[in-house]
């Protein structure tokens, strides 16, 4: 089986930090453990509640010691536990109740913004959507405009859409009936070389930065690109986006770079949307290596609905069943509480086309073939995903985890 070079000892030779303070002290756990057991009436023990998993830097997965299928979650915003008992739920319903989290739609950057994609989206019954406002192949300059056309079209249509600017307006929008929507960036290219820019995109609404787009910039290397790993400027970056609360994303990253993303981190990072390069050798692909830096550090993966990278071109497979694979997979590798979607999703524009067709650089032929290759899954067959893996043996509990809560787990870790 092919393996990235170099990666392997790369990984077993690291001690990440993250793995030696798994334990945080459990003073304030057991005193919201107590007021929780009282207020809920739960029939678990407070000092059996307050006996959970986990990070050194938030609360990750709570459960009590018999595993009973429901899921909590620290809000620090609400200063609370937020439960939600999957158990109840068939799988006709599961979709439809849980936090469903699409990490990263590939919508093209441009004005005016794509409404179709999402509208779509939330028709689907998608409960948060993070949306490219800017990404390398474009002047870094153009991101701007971008994401005033969505908080434009975003305060216009308070009926369907919120924009996020914590996990608490997710949990509205669920509530609600609405869309969540976050903004995202692919590539530091944008910040100019500026690391004040990482505060001024916070604050306009971007949530999450992934630092290269296949090819090198000033942050690191890229899957397409020379495998040095990260730069000092990079590291910086990182540090900045912990500070903020940005969730920082090994996306088309190489594979020393993601895993240098995630040892600089002091908070979870996210492979927001790629899929696995054993299962299918792509370089746009992450090997396990980088998934289990992520997952090292409580972050999530996200499988990705690009036909490109999900199999070969002739490969009679049906989409969801690629999709399923290799959520399998990553489930396997790391444990289906580090595994979500990252659909990226979009329709196809002409002039999506036209750039994918020309910029080589990013897109190298070889392994792209021009725009003829673009193939979305659509964003109506992700739904799907809930029966096709409840009939593979999933809980209720972890294809929760899997549509939405992983990835909320780590935004609160992050945006909190």
């Amino acid at each position: 089986m092919a393996r990235a070079p170099g990666v392997a000892n790369a990984w077993t030779a690291r001690r990440f930090r993250h793995s030696q303070n798994r334990h945080h002290s459990l003073d304030r756990l057991d005193r919201v453990a107590v007021v929780l057991q009282r207020q809920k009436k739960l029939q678990t023990p407070a000092q059996r509640v307050a006996d959970l998993t986990f990070s050194s830097r938030h609360i990750n997965l709570l459960l009590d010691r018999h595993r009973r299928l429901r899921e909590w979650y620290w809000h620090p915003t609400c200063k609370g536990l937020i439960a939600m008992d999957v158990t109840q739920f068939n799988v006709n319903e599961l979709f439809q109740k849980s936090i469903v989290w699409d990490a990263h739609c590939g919508m093209d950057p441009q004005v005016p913004i794509d409404v179709n994609s999402l509208e779509r989206i939330r028709k689907a019954g998608f409960t948060f959507v993070s949306t490219n406002v800017g990404y390398d192949v474009l002047p870094w300059h153009d991101t701007f405009p971008v994401i005033a056309g969505y908080r434009k079209f975003l305060s216009q249509n308070t009926d369907k859409y919120i924009l996020v600017s914590s996990v608490a307006d997710v949990l509205a929008a669920k509530r609600e009936g609405k869309l969540a929507v976050s903004m995202d960036i692919e590539g530091v290219s944008a910040l100019d070389g500026k690391i004040e820019l990482v505060e001024t995109y916070h604050r306009l609404g971007v949530r999450q930065i992934s630092f290269v787009y296949n090819k090198d910039n000033a942050g690191g290397s890229g899957c397409h690109g020379s495998d040095t790993g990260i730069t000092q400027f990079g590291r910086e970056v990182v540090r900045e986006m912990n500070r903020v609360g940005m969730l920082v994303d090994g996306t088309h990253c190489s594979p020393k770079m993601s895993i240098d993303m995630a040892e600089t981190s002091s908070k979870p990072i996210v492979i927001s949307h790629s899929n696995s390069r054993v299962l299918h050798d792509h370089p746009r692909n992450i090997w396990n290596e980088q998934a289990i830096a992520c997952a090292h550090t409580g972050g999530v993966i996200g499988v990705t609905g690009i036909r490109l990278f999900l199999a070969k071109p002739g490969d009679a497979t049906s989409n969801l069943d690629l999709l399923v694979r290799n959520i399998d997979h990553y489930c396997e590798l790391v444990g289906p509480q580090h595994v979500g979607i990252g659909t990226d999703f979009a329709e196809i524009t002409n002039a999506l086309a036209t750039r994918f067709e020309n910029a080589t650089d990013y897109w190298p032929f070889e392994h792209y073939q021009g725009a003829a290759s673009l193939e979305f899954v659509d964003i109506e067959v992700f739904p799907q995903l809930t029966a096709a893996l409840s009939a593979k043996g999933y809980s209720n509990m972890d294809i929760s985890g899997i549509l939405g809560g992983n990835f909320m787990r780590v935004a609160a870790a992050n945006w909190e």
